[in-house]
């Protein structure tokens, strides 16, 4: 019986059987919203599942026991079966199949599955009987009654994957070359996302999403050794792999269609029907080989030795009538919800003491300038002197440094108070003596005062000369004057004002002292909305928030409306990373606070459920058998609360430490209490490898960490391998914590108290 006649054979028995049940049909029950849960025997199959309700996600298949062959014999060859047994239980129903692969070995499955308002929860043991060489792997995989292809979809897979392939690595993981000359396969290992899971949303609105609900990672070194490479790629078989893959296949192969022509999906013209699925353990790929435009894939097997088995849970959720930021967020919080991650306690008394002092004990002070360095190795403690020099913004942030040791001063006393001030004042000093009429420099080194860079970013100025003007703004109120911190950033705001274009961007950068576009993207122009506002409520000026205005809104359509976030790191250009939604959710709670306009709220929300999805929400255990001294994160420490860095890349950072505050302001503009779960996470977790008396790790001291580490099958460190330390990093968690303090102390308090 071919695939067409058997769905036709299966509505005409659902629409003359109604609830009834009739020989090969069982009704297993209803999701909440209204879609229908059948059992349909198929010939030499077993029981399928077949889900009929409204929105293409709602109408879904699955032959649901898959299994996976290696072998030396047949090399690689996949099977699916349908159920023997299926049974009803309260709230959900029970399936189960031996399926024998040959005389020697067969497995034995039992799949749990509730039925639990919008989500499908599967609970699944395969078992092994019988030894023999090789390998298996079980999945997963749903198929949609109506073919699709990737442009015709939106994908979200935290951290990797976020819309279409627009501004995503064309050879990376879900980047287009996947689909335009490879075989349309996409299997990620859950420990690149932030949170193991992976949903698919469509036109009509209806999405979705499976997500490993207890998923623990772990690996070997030979796979973490192997993750290194990108050219000769050997299948792997070991029962030490606890990872699992998510993600889509186009090439056929899970279909699960025994008469389907072998590669007859990947024949020109031939609609598709991808497999979303969850594979265990996590095969990945396709990944590009160095020889050329060969597709790999990277693939792992357990044994088949008797006894063995596998245990893991899904949940698969289905959304409809969603955007696709609706439907981020409301994943995204189911997630949080079955993943729990825990904030860690600490004291943050003795870790804002450290933090300040590291801050001033690494600046470097020569003649009248003094300057945080770019960059130190954070194991030895020392500055090399090509990095004798200090910057605006991004990874260097002087001049909010600055502006955190003047406040930092004021909350102590004695000989510590005079020199963070006197430190304070000498940077701020250094880098209000540059010209900003055009801007003629980013950046200069401390020993003679010339510029470091050719090109001048937007997010290098704005950023970093907000806290100029918020120094001098509360220096004013404070008694002292400091007219040159007013004059410089004016000078700046004055000259943007002349930058701006007829639609409200800002190029992304400039040939430093001209009016010369560097760089002629407009899709950070939500760069300059905190300080072009903030220059409006100092001033008074309205043609600050004009454009600040008009800015947000070119921001806000140029696709952040659609949960896309684009062009935040200067270093990686127009792509989706983190620190796009984060600056973002920034810039509009700016405009939100100085307008009193609902949707600038509204829109910050929308940045802030997409930036929170950058944070691991599950702890990533380090490689087995790896001593600590070769690992840079070190064994038994938390990787929740860490964020991925941008798409392309699995590494991550802490950076959000910094964006605590925003969080702790949308919950008090809202009461949605899980933005404080968030801002908790955020100011606790991120200090998990800051080296602390005690506790130094392999660091030269109390206050160094490193700028970013990988939690992908971690191995040893190479020699020669970079390890540093940038400004930013002590200056972001000290900006999210005394961001918090000034904004409510009783709450403060409260979360930095806070023990689980």
């Amino acid at each position: 019986m071919n695939r067409n006649y058997w769905w036709i054979l299966t509505v005409f028995v659902f629409c003359t059987i109604g609830n009834a049940e009739a020989q090969d049909v069982k009704i297993l029950g209803k999701l909440s919203n209204g879609t229908v849960i059948s059992a349909v025997r198929s010939p030499g199959a077993g029981w399928e599942l077949i889900l009929k309700g409204q929105g293409l996600a709602s109408n879904v298949y699955t032959r649901p026991v898959q299994l996976e062959f290696s072998d030396s014999i047949l090399g690689k060859y996949p099977l699916a079966r349908g159920y023997e047994h299926i049974t009803t239980v309260r709230n959900g129903f029970i399936g189960r199949v031996n399926v024998r692969k040959d005389p020697n070995v067969a497995f034995k499955v039992e799949d749990r599955w509730e039925i639990a308002g919008m989500t499908l929860v599967l609970d699944r043991k395969v078992q092994v009987m019988g030894n023999e060489p090789g390998g298996f792997m079980s999945a997963l995989t749903v198929f949609t009654e109506k073919p699709w292809s990737r442009p015709d979809v939106d994908i979200f897979a935290p951290g990797m994957i976020y819309g279409g392939t627009d501004n995503l690595r064309a050879g990376g993981l879900g980047g287009r070359d996947i689909y335009e000359d490879g075989r349309g396969i996409l299997m990620i290992r859950e420990e690149r996302f932030t949170a193991p899971l992976f949903g698919v949303h469509f036109r009509d609105s209806s999405s979705f999403t499976l997500i490993h609900s207890d998923a623990t990672g772990g690996t070997t070194i030979e796979d973490a050794m192997d993750v290194r490479r990108g050219d000769v790629i050997e299948p792997l078989i070991d029962a030490g792999f606890q990872f699992g893959s998510l993600g889509e296949d186009e090439s056929g192969s899970w279909k699960g269609d025994p008469k389907e022509p072998l590669g007859k999906s990947m024949q020109a013209g031939v609609k598709r029907y991808p497999a979303v699925g969850f594979w265990y353990p996590g095969t990945e790929g396709e990944l590009r080989s160095g020889f050329g435009p060969a597709h790999l894939m990277r693939r792992r097997f357990h044994p088949m030795q008797n006894g063995f088995s596998q245990n893991y849970s899904l949940v698969i959720r289905f959304g409809q009538g969603e955007t696709m930021p609706a439907m981020i967020k409301n994943v995204w919080r189911l997630s949080w919800d079955l993943l729990k991650p825990k904030a860690e306690g600490r004291n943050m008394t003795q870790v804002r003491n450290v933090l300040f002092d590291h801050l001033a004990n690494t600046a470097i002070v020569s003649g009248d300038r003094a300057v945080l360095p770019f960059l130190a190795d954070p194991t030895s403690g020392k500055i090399v002197s090509d990095h004798r020099n200090g910057r605006l913004g991004f990874i260097s942030k002087n001049v909010e440094g600055a502006d955190l040791l003047l406040i930092e001063s004021s909350k102590t006393e004695g000989t510590r108070s005079s020199k963070l001030r006197a430190l304070g004042l000498k940077i701020m000093n250094t880098f209000a003596g540059l010209n900003f009429s055009p801007p003629e420099a980013s950046g200069i080194w401390v020993d003679d005062g010339k510029p470091v860079e050719a090109i001048i970013f937007l997010r290098q100025l704005t950023e970093d000369m907000v806290y100029m003007l918020k120094a001098w703004e509360r220096e004013q109120k404070q008694g002292r004057e400091h007219p040159l911190w007013l004059r410089k950033c004016t000078d700046l705001a004055d000259w943007l004002l002349t930058q701006q274009d007829k639609n409200g961007g800002f190029p992304r950068a400039w040939v430093r002292n001209t009016d010369k576009v560097a760089m002629a993207s407009r899709l950070n122009s939500y760069n300059v909305l905190p300080f072009l506002t903030k220059m409006f409520q100092v001033t008074g000026n309205r043609n600050y928030l004009d454009v600040a205005l008009k800015a947000g809104e070119l921001s806000w359509r140029q696709g952040q409306q659609k949960g896309i976030f684009v062009g935040g790191t200067p270093d990686n250009p127009n792509v989706i990373d983190k620190e796009a939604s984060t600056l973002s959710l920034d810039g509009y709670l700016s405009l939100y606070e100085a307008t009193g306009d609902q949707k600038w709220l509204d829109r910050a929300t929308v940045a802030a459920d997409i930036a929170q999805t950058w944070i691991y929400i599950w702890n990533v255990p380090a490689t087995e058998g790896i001593e600590d001294k070769y690992l840079i994160w070190k064994r038994g420490v938390s990787t929740v609360g860490m964020q991925l860095i941008a798409t392309g890349h699995s590494g991550a950072d802490s950076w959000m430490s910094r964006d605590a505050a925003n969080y702790v302001k949308l919950y008090k503009f809202g009461g949605d209490a899980h933005y404080l779960d968030v801002a908790r996470l955020l100011l606790l977790n991120t200090k998990n490898m800051i080296a602390m008396p005690g506790k130094l790790y392999d660091f030269a001291g109390p206050g160094w960490q490193d700028e970013a580490w990988g939690f992908v099958a971690p191995g040893p460190s190479l020699p020669g391998s970079r390890r540093v330390w940038l400004p930013w990093m002590t200056i972001n968690h000290l900006r999210g914590m005394i961001d918090i303090e000034q904004l409510d102390g009783d709450l403060y308090t409260q979360l930095t108290d806070f023990v689980r």
